[in-house]
């Protein structure tokens, strides 16, 4: 189904686009580390600034990029991978420890060269790459070159909800029991929708969410799915101009599906357009097998649900994050 000319429901939110640019809606101050920052310190900072990835800075200048998933895949040479056995109560601190013990520092595990903004650059052009290059997050430098903030998708979706947006921790800081159940530790209160809920009407829940993810449950709170930030981003800038996206799926194995699922997500109403998987576990789940669960592997999200699969809560890889790191005392 084509939407008619003018008569897209988010084309108001999309206006916004025009009018901003990337420093106007970037996250400041812009916490970073720098190449030779010990590991261990990357994570600590990660934890206490709630912040999932951090710039690495040489002089001001951006070098490199490293993520919460860049940590737990590479910080200590032994990293859990997907089809292991699951961490066991212990072994969340020990992973920290050896963390500390590798003597591995940012420039170990980074990204280099990450893509970057300037600060001038129009917010619909920052929202088109990030949806076109599948970026989180894009460090936005000043005219001189420097580091100047870091803009997110959820930076994004907060401006065109209209501002004002406080994201919701779905956990404090500190670390937390790997042993607990996710019961103990889960956000109870995850935004949820239902499969008919306008665009519209999700797009300001997920940016004021903290999870970055919105629920899909059925009139009885059974999990469905969930719509994300990334999905939002491309129904407000959709990667479907002809010579954009098929340059940029021209030679990939599946490109056809890709195009049809872009396509289908920029003309998509509700939540049901836009839907995509998500884990789930049940409330009585040990954290620490949750994290062998979901940190290795594409899912970002974990919908806690009861034994006939109701939402109770949620959990995102920031708050899993911190079952590496020890418990507060």
């Amino acid at each position: 189904m084509r939407l008619m000319p003018g008569k897209d429901p988010l084309a108001p939110r999309r206006a916004i686009l025009a009018d901003l640019a990337a420093g106007d809606v970037m996250t400041r101050p812009a916490i970073s580390v720098e190449p030779a920052t010990p590991l261990v310190e990357v994570v600590v900072r990660m934890a206490a600034a709630r912040r999932r990835a951090l710039p690495v800075v040489m002089r001001g200048f951006v070098v490199g990029i490293v993520t919460q998933s860049d940590v737990v895949a590479r910080g200590t040479g032994a990293a859990v991978e997907p089809g292991e056995a699951a961490l066991g109560p212990g072994d969340a601190e020990h992973l920290v420890e050896r963390i500390a013990r590798s003597g591995r520092v940012a420039r170990d595990v980074m990204t280099p060269e990450p893509v970057t903004v300037g600060v001038a650059m129009p917010l619909r052009e920052a929202a088109e790459l990030m949806a076109r290059r599948r970026l989180k997050r894009l460090p936005v430098v000043d005219a001189a070159g420097r580091l100047a903030g870091v803009l997110s998708r959820v930076d994004v979706l907060r401006a065109v909800a209209g501002g004002g947006w406080e994201a919701n921790d779905a956990v404090g800081g500190g670390g937390l029991d790997a042993g607990a159940p996710l019961g103990d530790v889960m956000r109870p209160d995850p935004p949820a929708v239902r499969p008919e809920t306008p665009l519209e009407d999700v797009l300001p829940l997920v940016a004021a969410s903290g999870l970055d993810h919105a629920l899909v449950v059925d009139a009885d709170r059974r999990v469905l799915g969930a719509v994300s930030d990334a999905a939002l981003l491309e129904r407000l800038a959709p990667p479907v101009r002809r010579g954009v996206f098929s340059a940029s799926l021209h030679g990939l194995p599946f490109g056809h599906l890709e195009r049809e699922r872009a396509e289908r997500r920029a003309v998509a109403r509700t939540a049901a357009d836009v839907l995509g998987p998500v884990a789930t576990a049940a409330p009585d789940l040990p954290l620490h097998e949750a994290i062998a669960l979901v940190l290795p592997g594409a899912h970002k999200l974990l919908a806690v649900v009861d034994a006939e699969g109701r939402l109770v809560g949620a959990l995102d890889r920031a708050a899993l994050l911190r079952g590496l790191l020890p418990a507060n005392p």
